[in-house]
């Protein structure tokens, strides 16, 4: 069981292939990407593998939240991929790849409650709250954006225990978590490269039977894209 993981949802753009044992391979993509530069880093990847695309077993990719162009540039590239293949897709929020990421430090105690926090400029987060449970998450908090202000209210609203913050880049919310009343052991630095994580994660779904046909996936951006927003009659 192979699974070719496609994570566009950042500025941290990646790939990764992985089986049953684990990842094989992986690789960054660069900082500006276009679909073009996705196609052939995917095909020099499966090349470095001797791993045809026929020979896939499905595709996991991140659905959003993340920038309008990035997730919609990896979601088209996946579902023709797929489509053309007869494959199947693993469609993962990009905040429950996170939260995987932080199960993975090695930090995270059996009661902890995972707070993934993506940067979603304008001075807003995407975030949400997580309990893992067994091979899935349960959702405290629905993924949102707004400002990381705002959510970190709403946390502590909620009552909710044992929080673990985790994301990339968590130096530029630290200051703020930490004012809020957390402590620095309740952050948890993650890699910057989601695809590793998401291939793992695709395998263990696509083992259940999780996937999707590639029709059926479709992107959760969380907040309106620029065109939508700033449209007028």
């Amino acid at each position: 069981m192979t699974v070719l993981a496609v994570d566009t949802s950042s500025e941290h753009a990646s790939l990764a292939l992985a089986t049953e044992r684990g990842v094989l391979h992986e690789v960054a993509l660069p900082a500006k990407f276009y679909s073009t530069t996705l196609h052939q880093e995917i095909a020099d990847l499966l090349s470095r593998a001797r791993m045809p695309l026929q020979n896939l077993s499905g595709y996991a990719v991140t659905t959003g939240p993340g920038p309008f162009t990035g997730v919609r540039l990896g979601l088209t590239c996946v579902k023709g991929l797929a489509e053309a293949g007869g494959k199947a897709v693993i469609a993962i929020s990009t905040l429950q790849a996170l939260a995987w990421q932080g199960l993975g430090t090695g930090g995270v105690g059996p009661e902890s409650v995972l707070v993934p926090i993506l940067d979603a400029h304008r001075g807003q987060v995407f975030a949400a709250a997580f309990r893992a449970a067994e091979d899935s998450f349960e959702t405290l908090i629905c993924e949102m954006v707004g400002s990381l202000h705002s959510f970190l209210v709403q946390l502590q609203s909620s009552e909710i225990h044992n929080v673990q913050f985790c994301g990339s880049g968590m130096d530029r919310f630290e200051p703020e978590i930490l004012g809020a009343g957390w402590g620095p052991e309740s952050i948890l630095p993650v890699p910057n490269h989601l695809a590793p994580a998401l291939a793992k994660m695709g395998v263990e779904r696509l083992k259940k039977g999780l996937a999707v046909a590639p029709a059926a996936v479709d992107a959760n951006y969380v907040r309106p894209s620029d065109a939508e927003l700033f449209w007028k009659e």
